[in-house]
């Protein structure tokens, strides 16, 4: 048995060497799209492992300027609405109230238009001068 544990320690080293370490922005409630960030949060946590308590007590660590004061000033009970957790208690949905407000929204489709535009004109000028070097 006492041969076992140097061969033990090592397979459990090699196991935390190969172990990705996967990090998130900071998020500060400015110039950041927080349903993007949310999302990204949400696929290191998994990476990691974390249950939804896990990232309740972790996304703090997270978020910085408004953002870390905001959440020091409310009390979450879990990450998720359901299981007995109202949807004014759950991070997610207070997240996105608080930070996905109306003139961000109005502001994200401001900038989609403006490089829809772009994009729109690049095709178009695209096609015409596929057109006229064919002629």
């Amino acid at each position: 048995m006492d041969n076992a544990a140097p061969r033990i320690m090592q397979a459990l080293e090699a196991l935390a060497a190969r172990r990705p370490v996967l990090t998130v922005k900071p998020y500060d409630g400015h110039g950041q799209d927080p349903v993007e960030w949310l999302n990204e949060y949400e696929r290191v946590a998994a990476a990691h492992g974390f249950n939804n308590d896990t990232k309740l007590a972790m996304v703090g660590t997270y978020l910085r300027g408004d953002a870390a004061s905001w959440l020091a000033g409310i009390n979450l009970q879990g990450w998720v609405a359901g299981n007995g957790v109202a949807t004014n208690q759950a991070f997610k949905p207070v997240f996105l109230q608080r930070f996905q407000t109306p003139t961000k929204i109005l502001q994200w489709h401001l900038e989609l238009d403006k490089h829809w535009s772009k994009w729109h004109f690049q095709v178009v000028f695209d096609l015409s001068s596929d057109r006229l070097k064919a002629i």
